[in-house]
């Protein structure tokens, strides 16, 4: 009877020590997913997530399994782009102006991936610890500020006197989502801090005056170097002193 409850209890120590190897969701801290590799399998498609039961018995085979943690939180991030609109630069040397056609956007963002989406962009290749995740999210900010930069110019181009931030959150998200280029992040807040815009009005005025006129664009043509060339044609069409002396000779020998 002892020698059983003996090896009970040893058997019972051995499927506890089993079970506690292969429960995997007391490795992921709150706020935080999971995403199991193995040698056998590769990744996981389901990741896993504090508060649900999760037992892998991959574990179970020593160096087969390894779990790869990645934080949830949102992350929140500003972000600005600027610029000069095309050939303003041209246009303002041209004609005097000065940063009339420069333009500087200052994005606050809050920007957040879901634990499924992890796993998905792991699978794809996109993400490989949380180092790259907070990388992946960085691009994403710097994505979505050029493109809140790109409505906002397209908005001013089609209609200068109305106040960018006339135009509502929800507006401006749909543009972005539009492009599909950021499908594995939500925006969660996204408000515009501080901006620069062109002035549009005389852009097209500038522009325009541009088109219907040729400019001459090389200032190292100057009113001396045109008289230089004047001078140089007048030289050309007036005959030499030896020319003169050939033809004054011909003239006394034919009076002769």
């Amino acid at each position: 009877m002892k020698k059983t409850f003996i090896a009970f209890f040893i058997l019972l120590i051995f499927c506890g020590a089993v079970f506690f190897i292969g429960w995997t969701q007391l490795r992921v801290e709150p706020d935080s997913c999971g995403i199991v590799v193995t040698k056998l399998n590769g990744a996981s498609e389901k990741p896993i997530q504090p508060g649900e039961f999760y037992w892998n018995w991959e574990f179970l085979l020593p160096t087969n399994a390894q779990l790869i943690t990645f934080k949830v939180t949102p992350a929140n991030l500003t972000k600005t782009t600027s610029g000069s609109l095309p050939s303003g630069q041209v246009y303002s040397s041209i004609y005097n102006s000065t940063n009339n056609f420069d333009y500087s956007f200052t994005i606050s963002m809050t920007l957040s991936v879901s634990a499924e989406q992890i796993a998905s962009m792991y699978k794809a290749g996109k993400i490989s610890d949380n180092t790259t995740l907070t990388e992946y999210l960085n691009t994403c900010g710097d994505t979505i500020s050029q493109l809140v930069a790109n409505f906002y110019l397209k908005k001013l181009k089609d209609n200068p006197y109305l106040p960018i931030e006339s135009y509502r959150r929800d507006e401006i998200v749909n543009s972005i989502r539009a492009y599909n280029e950021i499908p594995e992040v939500d925006i969660y807040q996204l408000a515009l801090v501080s901006s620069k815009v062109p002035d549009y009005n005389l852009y097209d005025k500038m522009k325009k005056n541009y088109m219907e006129s040729p400019v001459i664009t090389n200032n190292n043509i100057s009113t001396e170097n045109i008289n230089q060339t004047t001078d140089k044609n007048k030289n050309i069409n007036q005959p030499s002193q030896n020319e003169e002396y050939v033809i004054n000779e011909s003239e006394i020998i034919g009076e002769i």
